[in-house]
């Protein structure tokens, strides 16, 4: 990519400078803000993750970074809320398959403490994080409507790669106790 266009990117003091920047003209807008090389020096100043996939214009680009920013948010507001209360219970705006954030556990290889024999193919109810007398253990716990269950003793590092991971494809209402 042009050094002069990287060094007007870095300018830029936000996203929306960077949209209104692609918004210039057509020539910006399809082949230079639709491309990765443009948009990886900004994901790497918010020290965001790329797209796993490949992203080929200029609209899903900044869907993903702006969804990405969102997750941020609602990890931040997450974290704010259980600092405050010590224990959260993540309730899913919409039905999950209770092997969906089992296979993010297994993702981030999570060690099980225990489980129950009821958790094949159902739905998930919520997900619980209590945070231990070690402010870097945290207990996260996953609640099937019938009572089926699986735990884990993670670490904070471990939790907010699994809020991540979780917030990227699912949205949640915080229940504070």
């Amino acid at each position: 990519m042009n050094t002069d266009l990287l060094s007007v990117i870095a300018q830029y003091q936000s996203i929306d400078d960077v949209i209104q920047l692609c918004h210039i003209d057509n020539h910006m807008y399809t082949n230079v803000c639709s491309k990765k090389s443009f948009w990886q020096p900004i994901f790497k100043k918010y020290n965001y993750p790329m797209p796993r996939y490949d992203v080929s214009n200029t609209n899903d680009w900044i869907k993903e970074f702006l969804k990405i920013q969102q997750v941020i948010r609602d990890i931040d507001d997450t974290m704010v809320t259980f600092n405050n209360h010590n224990m959260i219970n993540l309730a899913p705006n919409e039905d999950i398959a209770f092997s969906d954030v089992n296979k993010i556990a297994n993702q981030l290889k999570l060690t099980k403490l225990e489980s129950s024999s009821t958790i094949n193919d159902m739905s998930l109810n919520f997900i619980g994080i209590n945070k231990l007398t070690n402010n870097n253990q945290y207990y996260l716990f996953f609640i099937t409507p019938t009572g089926g269950y699986i735990s884990y003793n993670i670490t904070h590092t471990q939790l907010l790669k699994f809020l991540f991971k979780i917030f990227l494809r699912h949205k949640f209402t915080i229940e504070k106790f």
